[in-house]
């Protein structure tokens, strides 16, 4: 189940429209949102905690009134009963991935200004969402993200060896070795060549005579060389390329948990450095560009390259109200 998790002062009319669009895709059933429909009688702290247990992913909508009040000793997040509050909390307790959605521009909160049990929420990797003319092609990167969460690739599992065909019982053997014996003696008593027969008849089992000319032929054999690979090693990694038509320098670092944090700058604004958080699923980089704390742009590029880079190609969209897309390459030597 998909839970959507938003508060109504703030983001009810984009919430019921992407609600609209997660049911068309995952189905009527897969995706719930009144959290705040709880029956007389019942806590629903509780409530809350039930309805997330069936939860694979929660989509936090937050919009410029999240907080629920912009005066730091009135607002409604910073009470423990708050139903966005418990909602959020819950699910990060319990380990259920949360994925921050902005409506039109709403910066990330910082994690020093939210209450203690949301403040990893300020480190979850969000996705921008524009209500006007973008929508669709926003909530269908979202849609995507979600299919990743909760349907990811599994390993196939290794092909079973070929089994060698049973060999022939020890009793077989014994019988093949003694007719074997008779007849090498019966040669040798008829044939002038016993000599040579014996030695090519009782020599050491499984030893094969090789011609001088097999001998001279033969070379060693050639193993073709390893394919790149499709995920990058943990560590940090300097790439040069081009983000459009500018020259750029990405300054990149993977972990073992699969995020990716860094930053990149380009000659045209020296001055200028961009801050990059995301994630490296296998084959894939996802970042999202953040330009002075304020959410800018979203990268998507596939791991391509040869044996002697490595280059990561693919398309970096901007965040409403600049709609442009520009290519990105970027690449590094393969060490």
């Amino acid at each position: 189940m998909i839970a959507i998790s938003y508060r109504r002062q703030d983001s009810s009319p984009i919430a019921g429209r992407l609600y609209d669009r997660l049911q068309a895709e995952f189905g009527k059933g897969s995706v719930f949102m009144d959290f705040d429909s709880i029956p007389y009688g019942v806590d629903f702290r509780e409530h809350i905690k039930q309805t997330l247990q069936s939860a694979k992913v929660v989509v936090a909508i937050i919009g410029p009134e999240w907080c629920g009040g912009k005066e730091s000793l009135n607002r409604r997040i910073d009470d423990p009963t708050d139903f966005v509050r418990l909602e959020v909390a819950t699910a990060l307790e319990n380990g259920i991935p949360v994925i921050p959605v902005l409506v039109n521009n709403t910066p990330m909160p910082e994690a020093n200004s939210l209450p203690p049990d949301l403040q990893g929420l300020a480190f979850r990797n969000g996705l921008a969402l524009d209500a006007g003319i973008d929508f669709h092609h926003h909530a269908d990167r979202l849609i995507g993200g979600i299919h990743r969460v909760m349907d990811p690739p599994r390993e196939l599992a290794p092909a079973p060896l070929p089994q060698a065909p049973p060999g022939p019982s020890k009793s077989a053997v014994l019988r093949q070795k003694s007719t074997l014996l008779a007849i090498t003696i019966l040669l040798l008593a008829l044939v002038p060549g016993g000599v040579m027969t014996w030695y090519f008849f009782v020599r050491t089992p499984g030893q094969t005579a090789t011609s001088p000319a097999a001998e001279q032929s033969a070379g060693p054999s050639l193993i073709p060389a390893p394919s790149p690979g499709d995920s990058e090693p943990f560590g940090e990694y300097t790439y040069r390329g081009k983000v459009g038509p500018y020259d750029a320098t990405f300054q990149l670092r993977f972990d073992a948990d699969g995020r990716v944090s860094g930053t990149y700058t380009m000659p045209v604004n020296k001055d200028l450095v961009l801050r990059l958080e995301g994630r490296n699923p296998e084959g894939k980089l996802f970042l999202d560009e953040y330009t002075r704390e304020r959410l800018s742009a979203h990268l998507e590029l596939t791991l391509s390259g040869s044996s002697s880079e490595v280059r990561w190609q693919g398309t970096m969209y901007n965040t409403p109200p600049d709609k442009r897309v520009f290519p990105v390459s970027i690449a590094r030597p393969r060490k």
